[in-house]
């Protein structure tokens, strides 16, 4: 199997903080390298990570992840040992993805993600300079087999008080969810679901590039002859997304759009199973842009999508 330049990286949401206790990828015949874990995990779900060079520097793809952590919400320690999908993995190493932008046309990943949320949830990432995949996603089990006193010497109290004084940092309302019990499991299976979607991108000016994020954490751009693809993908729900395109009088502009939650996730649950759509994107000379889903059902606007355009 070829060898490849991965670095292993962490990340959790942001209100909803971990610690690795033990983390290792297992490649190739006996090749390991660790997942970094020596602090507290608020980055952001999706987020990159600590970066943390370790192992040999050419490596195959991981077939393996065993990882140990704890969810300071719930207090909670997880394990697992996880058979990763080496094929799939080896696959998108070795492909990498078109980088119409730049002089080699072609990027390659470089960051192998691992994401830990409430619940015991564990979902993998390959990401790269504008482009981030999910690979897989899996479930721990709960475990007492730690010894957190030997991880963090320093500390003289105990671990729960521990986590007491990480969540004391957290918003209110979060405070408020880890007293009530109502820490929302099952919200980050939730924003992995796939719909059937392409952009539709027009305007009065010169469109460059558009970059998206969805709210599986998975990042993607288009640019050149790839910015109105024909072929409808699988995507998660839109997040955000980066316009950048050039004025009337040439000059180089970003027009950033901010999707609301609550109302992303009513417009995409509406279609129906196997249904196709079309993000449509009209920008205007004076950065207006104007967003809707065109569905089976009509046109749908997206009203509290947030839109401001910058110099770039």
């Amino acid at each position: 199997m070829k060898k490849y330049a991965w670095i292993p990286t962490e990340c959790a949401p942001k209100d909803y903080p971990m610690r690795v206790y033990s983390g290792y990828l297992y490649y190739g015949k006996e090749g390991n390298t660790y997942v970094p874990g020596d602090k507290t995990i608020n980055y952001g779900w999706g987020a990159l990570g600590s970066i943390e060079i370790s192992g040999d520097k050419l490596k195959e793809a991981p077939d393996t992840l065993d990882l140990t952590w704890i969810s300071f919400t719930e207090n909670k320690n997880y394990t697992g040992k996880f058979p990763l999908n080496v094929k799939l993995i080896d696959s998108l190493f070795s492909a990498g993805y078109p980088a119409g932008d730049i002089p080699a046309g072609h990027e390659d990943f470089c960051y192998f993600q691992v994401g830990m949320a409430p619940g015991g949830v564990v979902v993998l990432w390959l990401s790269g300079p504008g482009k981030q995949v999910e690979i897989g996603r899996y479930q721990g089990k709960e475990t007492n087999e730690v010894d957190w006193k030997s991880e963090i010497p320093g500390y003289k109290g105990t671990m729960k008080e521990y986590g007491q004084d990480i969540i004391a940092g957290l918003p209110k309302e979060v405070q408020q969810q880890i007293a009530q019990h109502k820490i929302p499991f099952g919200k980050w299976d939730h924003w992995r679901r796939r719909f059937s979607w392409k952009p539709v991108i027009t305007g009065e000016v010169n469109i460059l590039r558009l970059t998206m994020f969805t709210f599986n954490k998975e990042m993607d751009f288009l640019v050149g002859k790839r910015l109105n693809p024909v072929d409808y993908i699988q995507r998660g729900a839109i997040e955000k997304l980066y316009i950048f395109w050039v004025d009337h009088q040439k000059r180089e502009m970003r027009s950033q759009v901010d999707f609301d939650e609550t109302e992303t996730d009513q417009i995409f649950s509406a279609l129906q199973p196997g249904e196709n759509s079309d993000l449509l994107l009209h920008v205007t000379n004076d950065g207006e842009v104007t967003v809707n889903l065109k569905t089976a059902a009509g046109v749908i606007p997206f009203k509290k999508a947030k839109v401001n355009t910058y110099l770039r």
